[in-house]
């Protein structure tokens, strides 16, 4: 019932068992010609760096297509992670230009701050 994309950054094991928890069996894409279009809706978990995330899904012919689904077709998408991140044009944490889903860019937590990091 929706799009989970796994491109190789990260661990979508946790995500698809939770889903399947609630009744969700998602189609695992890998490659555009695997999206279900049928299916309005895209999961995109990632963990890491976020240029190692955008490359991946430079790498995997994804990114362009989930730019235009999201902003031309708009399909529904739900990031986690590093793939929230990817939504913006840029990270502090990186070099690469993200999605651009969301305008903004992403500064890095102050460390010299009174809360944790990772937040």
């Amino acid at each position: 019932m929706l799009n989970l994309i796994k491109c190789g950054i990260g661990n979508i094991g946790s995500v698809k068992n939770a889903l399947n928890a609630i009744g969700v069996e998602p189609t695992i894409i890998q490659k555009p010609s695997e999206i279900n279009h049928k299916y309005k809706k895209i999961i995109l978990p990632g963990v890491g760096s976020f240029d190692s995330f955008i490359n991946s899904l430079r790498k995997a012919e994804l990114y362009d297509q989930i730019k235009k689904l999201v902003l031309i077709d708009k399909y529904k998408i739900l990031g986690i992670c590093v793939g929230m991140q990817s939504f913006f044009k840029s990270s502090e944490e990186g070099i690469e230009e993200g999605l651009d889903i969301i305008k903004g860019n992403l500064i890095k937590f102050d460390v010299r701050k009174e809360f944790k990091v990772p937040h």
